[in-house]
C-alpha cells in the first residue's frame, strides 16, 4: 500500500469513527428524549424492604416506586410541612423515624397528616407503602420538632441507628393483627430523573447526526473540490 493509498485510509477510518461518535450522541439524546414521554409502570407487588435498600449508599433508582414492607417499632416524630400530594393538595405531614427489626437500621416514613397519634416505642407496627427518593429541595425553613424536606440526611443527629436513604410513604399499618387508622397522604410516585426538556433532547439529536452526516460528506466534498482545482489548472 503506497503513502496516498495509506492516506485515505486513515482519512476513511477516522470519517467513520467521528460518524459513529456523533450518531451514537444523536441516539443517546434521542433515548433521553423517550424517556421523559414513556409512562410510568408501577409494580403492584409489595416487597421486603431490606431486600430493596442497604443501608449504605444511596437509593438504587430500580428500587423507587415500589411498594415495600417492613416490621419495627417508632423512634421520634417531625413535622414536614408544605407536602404536595398527588392531587396537588398543600398537606402537613407526620414524618417519623421507624426502627427496622432485626437490624441496627431505620428508615425515615411519611406516616399520615400531622396530628395523627404516634404509636409508642415499645409498640411493635407492620407497614406498607411506597418507597420514594429523599427530597432535594426545602419545603419549609424547618425548625424544633421540624424538618425542612423529607430526607434522613437532616436526621443523622437524631438517632444512633443508621439511617437507609429514601422514605416510605404510608399507605397502612398493623399492630398485633390490627389495622391502625390514620389519615394518609397520597404521595404521587416519582418521576424518571432526566435533566432538560423533551424538546431540547430532540434538538440536539437533530444537531449530532447533522454533524454525522456532515463528516461522511466531507470526503466528497474535499475530493470534488481537488477535482475542480486540478480541472482549472489544466
Amino acid at each position: 500500500m503506497n503513502r496516498s493509498k495509506f492516506q485515505q485510509f486513515l482519512t476513511l477510518l477516522l470519517v467513520l469513527a467521528l460518524s459513529a461518535i456523533f450518531i451514537g450522541l444523536g441516539q443517546w439524546q434521542w433515548n433521553r428524549a423517550q424517556a421523559m414521554k414513556k409512562p410510568l409502570v408501577i409494580d403492584q407487588k409489595i416487597y421486603p424492604l431490606r431486600d430493596l435498600v442497604q443501608v449504605n449508599g444511596a437509593l438504587p433508582g430500580n428500587s423507587v416506586n415500589h411498594f415495600v414492607t417492613a416490621t419495627g417499632h417508632y423512634v421520634a416524630q417531625f413535622r414536614a410541612r408544605n407536602q404536595i400530594d398527588s392531587k396537588k393538595n398543600v398537606n402537613e405531614v407526620s414524618a417519623a423515624i421507624f426502627a427496622v427489626d432485626q437490624c441496627s437500621c431505620a428508615i425515615l416514613v411519611a406516616r399520615s397528616a400531622w396530628g395523627a397519634e404516634l404509636p409508642n416505642a415499645d409498640t411493635s407496627v407492620t407497614l406498607t407503602g411506597k418507597l420514594l427518593p429523599s427530597q432535594s429541595d426545602d419545603r419549609s425553613p424547618g425548625g424544633a420538632g421540624e424538618i425542612s424536606r423529607l430526607d434522613s440526611a437532616l436526621l443523622v443527629s437524631q438517632s444512633k441507628l443508621a439511617l437507609m436513604p429514601g422514605f416510605i410513604a404510608v399507605t397502612s399499618e398493623t399492630s398485633n393483627g390490627l389495622q391502625l387508622s390514620a389519615s394518609r397522604i397520597d404521595f404521587p410516585f416519582a418521576k424518571p430523573r432526566v435533566a432538560g426538556f423533551y424538546w431540547q433532547h430532540l434538538s440536539y439529536v437533530v444537531i449530532w447526526w447533522l454533524m454525522a452526516l456532515l463528516i461522511l460528506g466531507l470526503p466528497l466534498y474535499t475530493r470534488r473540490i481537488r477535482k475542480n482545482e486540478s480541472e482549472s489548472g489544466e
